[in-house]
């Protein structure tokens, strides 16, 4: 919790409006205000506290301007905002936007998996169930899905690193119908000075290697961005001990 998973899926929704392409986002862990929140902050100067006092005080300008930025950048990605859905649901609201906007989606972001309910009363056989039809729902959809999901309470917290594809707190099938793992965390988090890093790690891969990347992250603005060549070698040389200590000091290793 708290590792920037919906941060980042913000961030490639951005991208893919900015090539053109048509994206759905179901939200069904983050209410429809704090996705709001997080655009107006990405978007603009305006911290949390000036943009809650816009609409405590009817400041419509300001209001309408923060909503034509979000327009500007995510016009082109639908957000459901349903507590919980089938992926037959899911599927037939993608079909009926492309319907009412004669363009396809090309991506879905699910955010999470664990809110995906299905047939059963047991949690664990639905995610089971959802993780072997996952594969035909993008196929049927002609799109690329993304599920976002938490990790297992025994594997950590959002600083711990992972590099295996088997950390999804849901049942181990997502991980076996995915092509993709992509595993995500914070190796400063709960270290506000020094907490500006992400690391992404390509855990599963069915068209070619394993990959490890590390990434620039501003919490408070939602950004997550490459590192230039600078950057990296400076990370190299001044702060990978610091990582390693930092995660020594919270884990007990290195």
């Amino acid at each position: 919790t708290g590792s920037g998973k919906t941060t980042v899926a913000l961030n490639i929704m951005e991208n893919a409006n900015a090539l053109n392409q048509h994206t759905m986002f179901f939200s069904m862990d983050m209410h429809k205000n704090l996705v709001y929140l997080k655009l107006a902050q990405k978007l603009t100067s305006y911290s949390q506290r000036d943009i809650l006092d816009f609409y405590k005080y009817k400041n419509t300008k300001k209001i309408d301007e923060i909503k034509d930025l979000i327009s500007q950048k995510y016009g082109k990605t639908f957000f459901d905002f349903s507590s919980t859905l089938t992926l037959d649901q899911m599927r037939d609201k993608i079909f009926k936007v492309e319907d009412e906007t004669g363009s396809p989606i090309k991506l879905v972001i699910v955010d999470y998996a664990g809110r995906v309910t299905g047939p059963y009363s047991d949690r664990y056989a639905n995610a089971t169930y959802n993780a072997l039809r996952s594969t035909e729902i993008a196929n049927v959809t002609n799109s690329a899905w993304i599920y976002i999901s938490q990790i297992s309470r025994n594997v950590g917290d959002g600083c711990a690193p992972l590099r295996t594809k088997r950390a999804a707190k849901e049942s181990g099938d997502w991980e076996e119908s995915a092509t993709n793992v992509i595993t995500m965390w914070r190796p400063f988090m709960g270290s506000p000075e020094h907490d500006d890093v992400m690391r992404m790690f390509l855990a599963k891969n069915r068209m070619g290697k394993e990959l490890e990347t590390l990434l620039r992250f501003q919490g408070d603005k939602g950004v997550v961005r490459d590192m230039s060549i600078d950057e990296l070698a400076d990370y190299a040389a001044l702060r990978e001990g610091e990582e390693r200590e930092y995660l020594k000091s919270k884990f007990n290793k290195g």
